[in-house]
Protein backbone atom coordinates (compact mmCIF):
# COMPACT_ATOMS: atom_id res chain seq x y z
CA UNK A 1 0.00 0.00 0.00
CA UNK A 2 1.50 3.13 -0.89
CA UNK A 3 1.64 6.13 1.42
CA UNK A 4 1.91 8.88 -1.74
CA UNK A 5 -1.57 10.90 -1.56
CA UNK A 6 -3.01 11.48 -4.57
CA UNK A 7 -1.87 15.29 -4.27
CA UNK A 8 1.46 14.39 -3.68
CA UNK A 9 1.35 12.31 -6.40
CA UNK A 10 0.09 14.75 -9.42
CA UNK A 11 1.89 17.88 -7.88
CA UNK A 12 4.66 19.43 -9.89
CA UNK A 13 7.97 18.83 -8.02
CA UNK A 14 9.40 21.76 -6.84
CA UNK A 15 13.22 22.99 -7.03
CA UNK A 16 14.68 23.83 -3.95
CA UNK A 17 13.94 27.16 -2.49
CA UNK A 18 16.09 29.99 -3.52
CA UNK A 19 15.02 33.45 -3.62
CA UNK A 20 15.73 33.18 -7.56
CA UNK A 21 13.21 30.62 -7.46
CA UNK A 22 10.50 31.99 -5.65
CA UNK A 23 10.96 35.00 -7.65
CA UNK A 24 11.32 33.12 -11.12
CA UNK A 25 7.83 31.23 -10.01
CA UNK A 26 5.94 34.08 -9.06
CA UNK A 27 7.30 35.71 -12.13
CA UNK A 28 5.63 32.94 -14.57
CA UNK A 29 2.71 33.35 -12.92
CA UNK A 30 2.02 36.92 -12.95
CA UNK A 31 3.92 38.07 -16.15
CA UNK A 32 1.05 37.32 -18.74
CA UNK A 33 -1.37 39.64 -16.44
CA UNK A 34 0.95 42.69 -16.51
CA UNK A 35 0.10 45.73 -18.60
CA UNK A 36 2.84 46.84 -20.59
CA UNK A 37 3.45 50.09 -18.26
CA UNK A 38 4.01 47.05 -15.85
CA UNK A 39 6.28 44.99 -17.96
CA UNK A 40 8.48 48.20 -18.83
CA UNK A 41 8.61 48.90 -14.80
CA UNK A 42 9.99 45.32 -14.04
CA UNK A 43 12.14 45.53 -17.26
CA UNK A 44 13.87 48.73 -16.22
CA UNK A 45 13.48 48.69 -12.28
CA UNK A 46 15.35 45.21 -12.06
CA UNK A 47 17.76 46.13 -14.43
CA UNK A 48 18.61 49.23 -12.72
CA UNK A 49 18.68 47.23 -9.45
CA UNK A 50 20.98 44.64 -10.74
CA UNK A 51 23.23 47.47 -12.06
CA UNK A 52 23.35 49.10 -8.86
CA UNK A 53 24.00 45.91 -6.25
CA UNK A 54 26.75 44.77 -9.09
CA UNK A 55 28.54 47.82 -8.14
CA UNK A 56 28.33 47.79 -4.48
CA UNK A 57 29.12 44.27 -4.15
CA UNK A 58 32.58 44.85 -6.52
CA UNK A 59 33.14 47.68 -4.06
CA UNK A 60 32.58 45.57 -0.64
CA UNK A 61 34.46 42.79 -2.53
CA UNK A 62 37.58 45.00 -3.21
CA UNK A 63 37.73 46.18 0.36
CA UNK A 64 37.13 43.10 1.92
CA UNK A 65 39.88 41.46 -0.78
CA UNK A 66 42.15 44.97 0.45
CA UNK A 67 41.14 44.08 4.57
CA UNK A 68 42.28 40.73 4.24
CA UNK A 69 45.14 40.95 2.20
CA UNK A 70 46.55 43.53 5.03
CA UNK A 71 45.53 41.22 8.17
CA UNK A 72 48.48 39.62 9.32
CA UNK A 73 47.78 38.44 12.91
CA UNK A 74 44.51 40.00 13.97
CA UNK A 75 42.58 37.52 12.03
CA UNK A 76 39.16 37.86 10.30
CA UNK A 77 38.81 35.42 8.17
CA UNK A 78 41.07 32.38 10.50
CA UNK A 79 38.05 30.67 10.94
CA UNK A 80 37.03 28.36 8.02
CA UNK A 81 33.32 29.01 9.06
CA UNK A 82 33.88 32.47 8.67
CA UNK A 83 35.10 31.95 5.30
CA UNK A 84 32.85 29.72 4.25
CA UNK A 85 29.53 31.92 5.42
CA UNK A 86 31.08 34.50 3.38
CA UNK A 87 31.06 32.67 -0.15
CA UNK A 88 27.23 31.34 1.08
CA UNK A 89 26.37 34.61 1.27
CA UNK A 90 27.91 36.01 -1.33
CA UNK A 91 26.34 33.32 -4.11
CA UNK A 92 22.77 33.73 -2.54
CA UNK A 93 23.06 37.61 -3.28
CA UNK A 94 24.74 36.22 -6.70
CA UNK A 95 21.58 34.24 -7.40
CA UNK A 96 19.09 36.95 -6.24
CA UNK A 97 20.53 39.39 -8.97
CA UNK A 98 20.46 36.69 -11.25
CA UNK A 99 16.90 36.06 -10.94
CA UNK A 100 16.63 39.64 -11.44
CA UNK A 101 18.21 39.66 -14.21
CA UNK A 102 15.90 36.57 -15.76
CA UNK A 103 12.68 39.04 -15.10
CA UNK A 104 14.46 42.12 -16.41
CA UNK A 105 15.18 39.95 -19.66
CA UNK A 106 11.55 38.63 -19.70
CA UNK A 107 9.99 41.68 -19.12
CA UNK A 108 11.51 43.68 -21.90
CA UNK A 109 10.85 40.67 -24.55
CA UNK A 110 7.07 40.50 -23.07
CA UNK A 111 7.13 44.55 -23.62
CA UNK A 112 8.39 44.02 -27.10
CA UNK A 113 5.69 41.73 -28.33
CA UNK A 114 3.26 43.53 -26.61
CA UNK A 115 4.08 46.86 -28.61
CA UNK A 116 4.13 44.91 -31.92
CA UNK A 117 0.66 44.37 -30.92
CA UNK A 118 1.40 40.60 -30.51
CA UNK A 119 -0.48 38.64 -27.01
Amino acid sequence: MSTTTKTESIAPKMPVFTTSAAMTLLWKKAALKLQTDELEWFADGAGNEVNTQTHSMADFLMALGSMVGSDTESGSFQDADDVSNLLYSLSHQLSTLNGLVNIAVDASYLVRLALKGQP
